[in-house]
């Protein structure tokens, strides 16, 4: 069976239908056990994160020094533009498991990488004839390597689990009944209720019904649970629309980018983060997606303002803030004016910082009967000389 290098440093994702073997599972390395590794888990040993960077480093030279194996994972990891960001960093993530949402980005793209590279060399045929079913059905061709990549996982989670070798009988059988049910649509439903849990299983793989596709059968074939969306990071999208919304999406983009800004923030790389939001900022403004071009520079400036450290580089999104907020409310406007003065104060420019804060209270004496304006920049006014004044004791 065609596969690919793998991941040697990361934990297998296991899918929701099973449940998780516990927080210390990781793939098996051979000087871990004595006993040898299982098939494919053995061809699943020779990828790290490094020859991940270094594919990365090499995709816009020297492709033709790559094998097969490694421009078809140069392929999957192009596939993925919210993950650039981690391409590019990966040589300063922490050791062990990193997570975006639930999901572990490595073994993502390497699962993608290595159902492509199964399609490509029609090993097994079943693949093929899977996936060509599942496009004609109204799949696009990402969400259906992702819903045939969530079966191989299946299969890796069991031999992992159990320790035993893999055996493809399930695999093959499972892709036949996905190509069987997006053909026929209600198929495999009949197939499941008139299936005894002592019977046979009907993916061929001599296992009881009860102890082999009983909670798999029939699997998800709806094209629109398959779309790539991450959690934990802000809203550009709202996940309703995202499923018939086009793959290609900006806004899922930006998305999936603020997901991994926040990954990397957990994971201490506080330089990707900023790398990412940059990534951000350009492809909102390329996009001509102006309201959700100010949300990324927005948040950008969320960031300057809790990471000091980047406010003088988070100073040219508050400034494009600053340029456009003429025409926008009193408390936006006002709100942008005091963090651009933080940045500014954090960068070292006290005396501009001072001056727009003056701006600000000149603003707030104007709109006397606005409350929360006043408190606004009363309360600010406070915290930013208090941060001033022990700034100058460390000096």
């Amino acid at each position: 069976m065609a596969l690919l290098g793998g991941i040697a440093d990361a934990k297998w994702n296991p899918p929701a239908n099973h449940h998780s073997v516990g927080d210390g599972t990781t793939i098996p390395h051979e000087e871990e056990s004595s006993t040898e590794s299982p098939e494919p888990l053995a061809q699943l040993q020779h990828i790290s994160r490094e020859h991940m960077h270094e594919l990365w480093r090499m995709r816009d030279q020297g492709v033709s020094e790559l094998s097969a194996d490694e421009l078809r994972l140069l392929e999957a990891m192009r596939a993925h533009p919210e993950f650039y960001p981690l391409w590019e960093r990966l040589p300063y993530l922490p050791k062990g498991e990193f997570l975006v949402g639930e999901m572990n980005p490595f073994v993502h793209v390497v699962m993608h990488a290595i159902v492509e590279n199964q399609y490509g060399a029609s090993d097994p045929p079943e693949v093929v004839a899977a996936l060509d079913s599942l496009v004609k059905a109204g799949f696009t061709r990402h969400r259906a390597v992702h819903a045939i990549g969530n079966v191989f996982t299946i299969e890796l989670f069991d031999v992992l689990k159990s320790q035993s070798p893999f055996n493809p009988l399930r695999y093959q059988g499972r892709l036949k009944l996905m190509g069987q049910g997006a053909n026929k649509p209600g198929s495999l439903e009949a197939i499941a209720r008139t299936t005894g849990r002592n019977d046979r299983c009907p993916c061929g793989s001599g296992r009881k019904f009860k102890r082999c596709c009983i909670d798999w059968l029939p699997p998800d074939l709806d094209p629109n649970h398959w779309h790539f969306l991450l959690p934990g990071g802000e809203i550009y999208i709202l996940p309703e629309f995202a499923k018939t919304a086009p793959d290609d999406q900006p806004t899922r983009l930006l998305n999936n980018l603020s997901a991994v800004a926040n990954a990397l923030a957990a994971a201490g790389d506080f330089e990707g983060v900023f790398a990412t939001y940059r990534s951000m900022e350009e492809i909102a403004k390329t996009q001509e997606i102006e309201g959700f071009w100010y949300n990324v520079l927005q948040d950008a400036v969320f960031f300057g303002l809790n990471h000091p450290e980047f406010a003088a580089r988070v100073l040219e999104f508050s400034q494009i803030l600053l340029d456009r907020s003429d025409e926008e409310e009193i408390l936006f406007r006002v709100s942008v004016l005091l963090d651009h003065a933080d940045l500014l104060t954090y960068a070292g420019h006290v005396g501009e910082g001072k001056a727009l804060y003056g701006k600000a209270q000149d603003l707030a004496a104007a709109y006397s009967d606005n409350q929360e304006l006043q408190k606004i920049v009363h309360g600010r006014r406070e915290d930013w000389s208090t941060h001033v004044q022990h700034w100058a004791k460390r000096q």
